[in-house]
């Protein structure tokens, strides 16, 4: 794709990264945006980086998106630990839309 339009996949990068920074920073669908975050973080590791292969022989360099993956994997994780937050746009439209509850977080299970 990148060698038949490069101008497309720099312009879908460049929405795709505005979205992931918009999500985390307003509380806006995160964990949604914490998968696609790890999803695109393992591709620019897999493709970008070449897995953490450098082209000098004797390189310890792993890449950083391999550390962005670990880090949106680690706040899926914890998002339930870490409760509502009051300042997320996500307690605030769920107060108005409860439905937004199954997009903004989990179902819980019933204990």
């Amino acid at each position: 794709m990148a060698s038949l339009n490069p101008a497309v996949l720099a312009s879908l990068t460049a929405v795709l990264e505005t979205l992931i920074a918009i999500s985390l920073l307003l509380g806006l669908a995160r964990r949604p945006m914490y998968l696609v975050g790890f999803v695109y973080s393992l591709g620019i590791w897999a493709t970008a980086e070449r897995f953490g292969r450098s082209s000098t022989g004797g390189a310890t360099d792993r890449g950083t998106a391999i550390s962005y993956a670990v880090v949106f994997a680690l706040f899926f994780l914890i998002d339930d630990l870490a409760g509502r937050s009051p300042l997320a746009l996500d307690s605030l439209i769920e107060q108005r839309v409860p439905a937004w509850g199954r997009v903004a977080r989990p179902p819980r299970e019933p204990a």
